[in-house]
């Protein structure tokens, strides 16, 4: 045995020099599930393995990718706040000015939102280093709900109705009106 057989490599080296020969290879950076089966084939792992290592890195390119549209939904709700925050006050200090400054009462509401923008800052910033956070799981199943929802009225509006009876949705009339009531008074 000689000195380039006896060499080792640990798995994520092996990983990492196979995805490199990959991607130089003739066929190009892709590879067909076929050829992925195969090379597993070859390393010893069953097509069930192979599967099950398909679904786990689905569910975890789903998950960076909510992730990082959580981040955004969050940022973008912070950023929104914040400059509703500047715009509003500096109207108020601008009115102060405008007034007359006898008395600085823009401070009042520049100081309490102030302190409630401190706070959404730091809830901000702990949602998006908890990658696991509880409101990052509400954020999960409330777009699952939002989506199931839309999904659901989409293809309950598609189909016309030619039903001409009142409709009651909670207790509220939303279909067609009776005539004969406005005759009667």
């Amino acid at each position: 045995m000689n000195q380039e057989e006896r060499r080792s490599y640990s798995e994520q080296e092996a990983e990492a020099i196979l995805r490199i020969a990959s991607e130089l290879s003739v066929n190009g950076p892709e590879i067909t599930r076929t050829r992925l089966l195969e090379t597993a084939a070859e390393l010893g792992i069953s097509p069930e393995a192979v599967e099950q290592a398909e679904r786990r890195y689905a569910e975890e390119k789903q998950m960076m990718a909510d992730r990082l549209e959580y981040i955004r939904s969050v940022k973008g709700a912070f950023v929104s706040h914040l400059t509703s925050f500047v715009i509003i006050n500096l109207f108020l200090i601008g009115i102060n000015f405008a007034t007359g400054i006898h008395e600085f009462w823009a401070i009042y509401p520049l100081l309490g939102w102030g302190i409630g923008m401190a706070f959404h800052a730091f809830g901000c910033y702990r949602s998006i280093r908890n990658s696991e956070s509880d409101e990052f799981v509400k954020w999960r199943q409330d777009r699952a709900l939002t989506s199931v929802l839309s999904h659901v009225q989409t293809s309950s509006s598609s189909t016309v109705s030619t039903d001409t009876r009142p409709k009651i949705v909670v207790g509220v009339h939303v279909g067609t009106r009776d005539s004969s009531l406005d005759d009667r008074r």
